[in-house]
């Protein structure tokens, strides 16, 4: 996910890394270890920092802010390695609870990884503040995957109720969130789930065979769903209350607009309660199997068509040039900027979905997936990288992340119109009897044509090593998406020096 992370200015700061100690004192030089422990120490107006690593969840936070000195949890981000704060269930057994609870109100959660992967935790972050602002999160893997539990719990990705806090909260914002890859075949597990007063907006919501991509139930109303895109769930945006536990319903003053909902089993589907103040306008509603928008829904200005992303396969939601999401939004609920942090409008009127088209902000998204053969330990020798004329913009050592293929998504701003792209097995240290291979596969950029992007045939990627024994092919023997990928590999006989690289290059145009 590529995105600004917010300014803030001086006054009391806390430090969390994984190397602290929750003995420490919360500086830069003697961090916190947990994220709970800073909570308890700040006061109104801290900002908590925490550094790229990964740390142990199951934790809840109460601490509150006001309205002019709010608390704030921030992942800083490796300006390298794009890597940020990651939570993780606190073991692979637990069946309740959440990775992160929140509890207290005026308080920011910015730029975490929530990572349920292989894990049974039915909750991401549940936020049960108000005046809480949840804005450019990954929240992935959430009670994912076949024999996972399905019980009137529930779960989801992102969790915003008031099940356990006396009256009805309000003011909480969910924006900017990548949540993926949540539930499986259960009805009740939801990627974000509403259920009291809030605003929706830039959020990308995808693959949730069994739940709801935007689900408002129990307490929903007075929420604006804006410029979010929901795409591959079992119902793309659920309207409705019912089970209340502040109000008596029903889901009213609930405006859904500018969103895209693309490819699910249901589109936008009213249940339970409904008020007659709720409005739909400028949606792409398509291709929804079932149904676009329930029975008697009155939507206007709807767009029907295919939305036209990028690379949908390969993750990269963006709008490419023939979208019809493009100026076919309304200004009414519109945020002021996108997912990526660009400005709204960027033509002649906002765009529909997270992504707006076109905007110069901040240069252009490239979505990659990758993967390496190595499962060791033995890290600091071989890395894998992602160029643009030369200059690294994503870096990953061999050793980090295990040996499936991953995504990333990395903002680029070429300095002029025409580029070149490259992808580089670079060895930092010499070494010896290290065999190592790097595939890379399914490559797209907003708005740039790339000639074989998914390499299914040899053409339009050129190969170059500074140093004989590497060895650069088409593979058809793994790949993320298609026929083949492309491999860079060298051989543990040879022994490497620092510098000695393998790489494959493309010259693009904006």
């Amino acid at each position: 996910m590529a995105f600004t992370p917010t300014a803030y200015a001086a006054g009391n700061h806390l430090y969390v890394a994984a190397t602290g100690s929750d003995a420490g004192d919360g500086s830069p030089g003697s961090p916190y270890k947990t994220i709970l422990k800073a909570s308890q120490v700040a006061t109104h107006g801290t900002v908590i920092h925490v550094a790229p690593g990964t740390y142990s969840g199951g934790f809840l936070t109460a601490a509150s802010g006001t309205a002019t000195d709010r608390i704030s949890y921030v992942s800083d981000i490796d300006p390298v390695t794009k890597a940020r704060a990651r939570i993780v269930p606190p073991n692979s057994t637990a069946t309740t609870g959440s990775i992160w609870e929140n509890r207290g109100s005026y308080v920011d959660i910015e730029g975490f990884e929530i990572d349920g992967t292989g894990t049974k935790m039915p909750n991401g972050l549940i936020n049960q503040g108000s005046y809480v602002t949840i804005k450019n999160n990954d929240v992935h893997h959430v009670i994912h995957g076949p024999g996972q539990l399905c019980n009137g719990a529930g779960g989801s990705g992102i969790n915003i109720h008031d099940y356990d806090v006396p009256g009805l909260m309000t003011g909480t914002v969910v924006t900017g969130n990548k949540v993926h890859d949540i539930g499986y075949t259960c009805s009740k597990i939801q990627n974000i789930y509403i259920s009291t007063r809030a605003t929706v907006t830039n959020n990308l919501s995808y693959n949730n065979p069994g739940g709801g991509g935007i689900h408002l139930w129990h307490d929903a109303n007075h929420v604006t769903i804006a410029n979010n895109t929901v795409v591959n769930t079992w119902m793309g945006i659920i309207v409705g209350g019912g089970g209340y536990y502040e109000t008596t319903g029903p889901a009213d003053y609930v405006d859904v607009s500018n969103n895209i909902v693309y490819s699910n089993d249901y589109g936008v589907s009213l249940q339970g309660q409904t008020g007659s103040h709720n409005t739909y306008t400028n949606n792409l509603v398509n291709q929804n199997s079932e149904y676009d928008f329930s029975p008697g829904v009155i939507h206007t200005g709807t767009v029907t068509g295919a939305p036209q992303f990028v690379n949908q396969a390969g993750g990269n939601f963006h709008l490419a040039s023939n979208s019809p999401a493009i100026n076919a939004g309304s200004p009414t609920f519109a945020p002021s900027i996108d997912l990526d942090g660009n400005a709204r409008p960027a033509g002649a009127a906002y765009d529909i979905g997270a992504y707006e088209y076109g905007s110069s902000s901040s240069g252009k998204t490239l979505t990659f997936w990758e993967k390496d053969s190595e499962a060791g330990t033995t890290s600091g020798y071989w890395y894998k990288q992602a160029l643009v004329n030369g200059v690294v913009v994503w870096e990953g050592d061999v050793t980090a992340g295990g040996t499936a293929w991953q995504s990333h998504t990395v903002t680029i701003a070429p300095a002029s119109p025409s580029f070149t792209l490259q992808f580089r097995l670079i060895s930092k240290a010499g070494v010896s009897n290290y065999p190592i291979s790097f595939n890379i596969d399914d490559v797209a950029i907003n708005g740039v044509a790339i000639t074989n992007a998914g390499f299914e045939a040899a053409t339009g990627w050129a190969y170059a090593e500074n140093k004989a024994g590497f060895t650069g092919s088409y593979d058809t023997a793994t790949s993320h998406g298609g026929a083949a990928s492309y491999k860079v590999s060298y051989p543990g006989a040879t022994t490497s020096a620092a510098g000695d690289s393998g790489m494959i290059s493309q010259a693009l145009a904006n």
